[in-house]
């Protein structure tokens, strides 16, 4: 029980770190463009 409880603790650990990734390279992105256009 404790070990299932740990492996759920784990996986919406890793879940959270995930969308934290994405959310920051989308966000890069997005910056990206907003310079690239404001160059032009």
């Amino acid at each position: 029980n404790i070990y299932v409880c740990f492996k759920i603790a784990h996986y919406s650990g890793m879940h959270v770190i995930i969308q934290f990734f994405v959310s920051n390279i989308v966000m890069l992105h997005l910056i990206i463009i907003n310079t690239k256009s404001q160059k032009v």
